[in-house]
């Protein structure tokens, strides 16, 4: 586990820093009275990714740096498709 807090800097001299999203998520599904909960999590688990794709940004509860694992833990940290600066880093 990493306890520094590293940062990158870019040539552009752009800092990047890793941080943690929380999204809670709630949804309301129908179901026969003694349905399994095999089923109850079939049918939520459809509902709460369209709310996650349509709606992300308005259940997110909490944005916060990651101590434990900053920017540059990881080598994917670089090339992930998810970070912001994955473009920058192709310049």
């Amino acid at each position: 586990m990493a306890t520094n807090n590293k940062v990158r800097r870019e040539k552009s001299g752009t800092m990047k820093v890793a941080k943690l999203i929380t999204v809670t998520l709630t949804t309301r599904i129908i179901v026969k009275e003694g349905a399994d909960d095999c089923l109850i999590f079939e049918l939520a688990e459809r509902q709460l990714q369209d709310k996650l794709r349509e709606e992300a940004s308005q259940n997110i509860t909490e944005v916060k740096d990651d101590t434990e694992c900053p920017f540059g833990t990881f080598e994917t940290d670089k090339t992930a498709k998810w970070s912001y600066y994955s473009q920058d880093s192709k310049q």
